[in-house]
């Protein structure tokens, strides 16, 4: 007789399905916007959004092992609270933080 485990899911999948609707799509739309996701804007689990998150992860916040809960979240909520443009491409500064301009 064979025993079925319970499977639970990635941290990733998990820390993102905690998200509204509404944020879902907004990471996505960041993710896109700064040229790391070309799929569909739906607010839907899929390995496209995390590849494009350990891209961006790998280059913007020092490649944390996101198969850790903390680091996933800390991942999701930094993407989906960026302010980005179709334009922007550059990296993007979260909302809730500003960043001083020195003058020369």
């Amino acid at each position: 007789m064979k025993s079925e485990t319970a499977v639970s899911p990635s941290p990733l999948k998990a820390a993102f399905k905690k998200l509204s609707r509404d944020r879902r799509k907004r990471f996505q739309s960041n993710l896109k916007n700064l040229g790391y996701y070309r799929s569909f804007i739906d607010g839907l689990y899929g390995k496209g959004k995390f590849g494009a998150l350990s891209a961006y992860n790998k280059k913007y916040l020092g490649g944390a092992d996101l198969k850790k809960s903390d680091n996933a979240v800390k991942s999701i909520n930094t993407v989906s609270s960026l302010n980005t443009s179709p334009a922007l491409k550059a990296a993007p500064t979260p909302a809730s933080k500003s960043i001083p301009i020195t003058q020369p």
